[in-house]
């Protein structure tokens, strides 16, 4: 779909991460059915060619968790595992582009010092549409994360927009690809284990045609369907949980140098958190922090 100006969610997605992409890269995973779509929506975005599109197709959705590990074992191996990723989602509309740009520098700050880093989003209305993060102390240009929740009812989002230290979970992450694998292999063994798996056996692909690997369907099927907020940051039986609990959501990580920076788009991310008339606490595993930010995201 196109908005007024002609340009599609898509689109302006992929123009965004190339004005941050200090790597020269844009790595996306989608489904192998939307190949040829994005390249011709990478194509428009970035006319002169200067950032290499790369892809990962997978046969079928598994939600973000394992498409975000398979991105980190390219990133760590193309630029090394302090290399930082940024995760953006393909159907985000941020209409001041200088803004994200300044708070993804500042989330970087935050990595440096191994958080997890998530960009909140300042809420103007009690929305049920969203999941939230309370935000805790300051740290840096940061906060730390005292909980997630779930998309709550209207009565509860009231209570969380008076607060004032509540603010909406955009789905966005930044991290050393290096440290969300090691989170992972903590956290979250059984989503490691077979996204693992299926990188090991799309390495022959790789030597002929590193721009464009596909995932096997049979290697794919073994893996586990889960949000990357649910595998680093909710209890779940198969994940002890971190004696860390004090932090929160998206990682940003990176070395000093800027050509580590690779973001990656996500282009099958969905919603990160099931809908839900109540609010539940999402139990924190891995050091993370919060960034909140007034940018516009539709």
């Amino acid at each position: 779909m196109k908005l007024a100006d002609g340009e599609s969610l898509l689109m302006k997605t992929y123009a965004r991460a190339c004005r941050l992409a200090s790597a020269g890269e844009v790595l996306t995973v989608t489904n192998r059915d939307y190949y040829f779509m994005c390249g011709d929506e990478f194509a428009k975005a970035d006319p002169e060619g200067h950032h290499q599109a790369s892809f990962i197709l997978e046969p079928f959705g598994r939600n973000t968790a394992p498409a975000i590990a398979l991105a980190a074992m390219h990133v760590a191996q193309h630029y090394g595992t302090d290399a930082c990723m940024l995760v953006l989602a393909a159907d985000h509309l941020i209409q001041d582009p200088q803004v994200f740009a300044d708070a993804v520098a500042s989330a970087r700050h935050l990595a440096a010092n191994n958080y997890l880093v998530t960009f909140g989003i300042v809420p103007d209305a009690p929305d049920t549409g969203f999941g939230y993060i309370e935000a805790g102390e300051h740290i840096g240009c940061g906060h730390t994360v005292k909980r997630f929740v779930e998309k709550p009812d209207t009565e509860t989002a009231i209570t969380y927009l008076s607060a004032g230290n509540y603010f909406w979970n955009s789905g966005m992450f930044c991290f050393k690809a290096g440290h969300v694998l090691e989170e992972l292999s903590l956290h979250a063994p059984d989503v490691l284990h077979s996204a693992t798996q299926c990188w090991e056996a799309m390495q022959p692909q790789g030597r002929h045609n590193a721009r464009m690997m596909e995932i096997p369907s049979a290697h794919f099927e073994t893996v586990p369907g889960i949000s990357i907020d649910y595998a680093l940051w909710n209890d779940r039986p198969t994940s002890p949980l971190s004696p860390e609990r004090s932090a929160g959501a998206i990682s940003a990580h990176g070395r000093p140098s800027a050509s580590s920076f690779c973001p990656t788009s996500i282009t099958t991310a969905h919603s990160a958190m099931p809908s839900s008339s109540t609010a539940t606490t999402s139990l924190l595993k891995a050091k993370t922090a919060l960034l909140p930010q007034s940018v516009s995201i539709i």
